[in-house]
């Protein structure tokens, strides 16, 4: 007969025993497990890394060829263009009915291109003597408005300095010679902002990779603005990176073929190296796709990069998974040395430490998910009472500063509406919506453009300070008419308001209300800030013709450009009487 000090030993010997057994086995899977999360991580890791500080050296080009859009855009009179008989030209040389200018009128046009041309090249220039990544900027004036004025293009030269080169002759090649005029014609047939892929170009004989955007000035194509970088320094930053031993970067394109890669030939698709490949980059899943080249199994994490290309880092599956082979082992042996001394007590405190850590745990998914509304009742005054009052403190401190943040970021500092920021989010989540919807259920809308006439007088005359009390003036009046509708200070000068549901159904009327608030504060303004001066122009989405917002945008900015002209005609007869 087992006395009960025999049967416990015997008992708590057995538990010992089978729980070193699961124990060791879970901690070999766990670390397994985690191992294989940790190589995950590190994958995508070090791709967003790389993406990150490529994507910062492509915004550099795009924030320089967007600020010397805005620059010809704002600077470029559309007068010209109308006296010149140009407004309408497309550029591609197909334009709806032919255009004929006098002599007189092509002269005047040109004599105009020129002064714009000679602006224009001296802020590329400067841009791009203070960017050492550019290797070319050009401006290529539509060939439509003239054929005299044609733009410029400059190309670093070895000694790092810009020299001008003769401009591609466009009329020379046809529009499906990508090598040559392939940059002119695809942006232009997109009609927005274009990354080219890696290409070579034929009239420079180096393979560049481009940036170009389109410039349009009240329906008028005026040319296409443009910046290449070397596609040998795009490919440096590939080959700079190092994954554990053996693993690698590599490029494609948006249809899977290779730009870049260390081992496979340019054009090289991605299907033929393997079946499984032939899904991966074009889909936003992160999870790391396992195949096979040469014999060796790899795991790959890829994203895109800003310009449409796909980044991929590589490394072989030997090499990921040796650290939780080794580390398998030792935990094993850990375990079953430890459990044994440590069974006991754990079996005591785990359920008074686990419900708090679960809480924890589940806070700190719901924080990570972008949920700060979380509340935790732990009370106790131990450690992790301790541990989970610190938490909920800095929690409710995170969420008063997000939203602090938040409201900060979004917000017009001088006016206290809505941003460019705020609108540039509204605008992408309105396509969003189209695109996934049904045309006859799209919830009909408006967009109405608003601009501050005379603030570069205001300016001028009287100071910016004056000129900020005259943008709140109108912005307020804007406000007070449009209360219903989210309105935007999009540019200095410009405000955006969209009108939805009831405000929708009583546009016509909000118009004249605004036209005669505006007669109100001017009727009684004692001073020239004082006045509200503001052309407006109204856009109906039409789901027949509008595959996006940008293009109610547009017809809502030329019709505030038509009522511009009318204010500013009204007002000379006024004068000239």
């Amino acid at each position: 007969m087992h006395s009960i000090r025999t049967k416990i030993t015997i008992l708590t010997v057995s538990a010992i025993l089978i729980c070193s057994v699961l124990i060791g086995t879970l901690s070999a899977f766990t670390v397994k497990t985690r191992e294989e999360q940790n190589a995950q991580r590190l994958l995508n890791t070090i791709c967003a890394s790389k993406l990150d500080k490529i994507n910062s050296y492509l915004n550099i080009i795009e924030n320089s060829v967007d600020s010397i859009s805005r620059f010809v855009y704002s600077s470029f009179d559309t007068v010209v263009l109308s006296d010149a008989n140009a407004i309408g030209a497309t550029g591609s040389g197909r334009s709806l009915r032919k255009r004929t200018r006098t002599a007189a009128q092509q002269e005047a046009l040109d004599a105009y291109l020129q002064e714009h041309l000679a602006a224009t090249r001296e802020m590329c220039r400067t841009i791009a003597a203070n960017n050492s990544s550019i290797l070319g900027y050009y401006y290529r004036i539509n060939p439509e408005l003239s054929e005299h004025m044609k733009g410029f293009w400059y190309s670093r030269q070895n000694n790092g300095q810009f020299k001008q080169l003769m401009m591609t002759e466009i009329s020379e090649y046809k529009p499906d010679d990508f090598a040559h005029v392939g940059w002119y014609y695809l942006p232009l047939e997109r009609g927005r902002p274009s990354w080219l892929d890696p290409y070579e170009n034929k009239n420079l004989g180096e393979t560049v990779v481009s940036y170009i955007m389109p410039l349009y000035k009240s329906g008028t194509f005026i040319g296409e603005i443009g910046m290449d970088i070397s596609y040998s320094t795009l490919v440096n930053q590939i080959k700079e990176l190092k994954i554990l031993e053996s693993g690698y970067a590599f490029l494609t394109d948006r249809k899977g073929k290779i730009v870049y890669h260390p081992q496979l030939s340019h054009g090289t698709l991605l299907g033929d190296v393997s079946e499984e490949m032939k899904a991966a980059g074009k889909s936003s899943d992160t999870r790391l796709i396992r195949y096979t080249n040469n014999g060796v199994e790899k795991e790959a994490a890829w994203n895109t990069l800003s310009n449409g290309l796909i980044l991929f880092v590589s490394a072989p599956v030997s090499e990921i998974s040796a650290g939780w082979r080794n580390l398998s082992w030792l935990t094993l042996a850990t375990a079953a040395a430890t459990v044994a001394l440590f069974i006991i007590l754990t079996l005591s405190l785990v359920r008074k430490i686990t419900n708090p850590l679960v809480q924890l745990v589940h806070a700190s998914q719901q924080i990570s998910e972008g949920n700060y509304n979380v509340d935790l009742n732990y009370e106790g005054d131990d450690e992790i009472g301790i541990l989970t009052k610190s938490f909920q403190q800095m929690v409710n401190h995170m969420r008063v500063f997000i939203s602090d943040l938040n409201s900060k970021a979004f917000r017009d500092a001088l006016t206290g509406v809505r941003n460019k920021g705020a609108f540039d989010i509204f605008l992408m989540d309105k396509n969003e919506n189209i695109r996934q919807s049904d045309p006859k259920d799209v919830e009909d809308f408006a967009v109405v453009m608003f601009d501050c006439n005379e603030l570069k007088t205001i300016n001028d005359t009287y100071g910016h300070e004056k000129g900020d009390l005259y943008l709140q003036n109108a912005c307020r009046t804007i406000c007070k008419v449009y209360s219903h509708s989210p309105v935007f200070r999009i540019g200095g000068d410009e405000f955006v308001a969209i009108l939805q549901k009831e405000d929708w159904k009583k546009q016509v009327e909000l118009e004249q209300q605004f036209t005669k608030a505006m007669a109100d504060v001017n009727a009684t303004a004692a001073n020239p800030w004082d006045r509200v001066n503001v052309a407006i122009g109204t856009a109906n989405y039409n789901p027949e013709t509008d595959p996006d917002m940008e293009s109610v945008f547009r017809r809502a900015d030329v019709l505030m450009y038509e009522n511009k002209k009318q204010m500013k005609e009204a007002n000379t007869k006024w004068m000239e009487q």
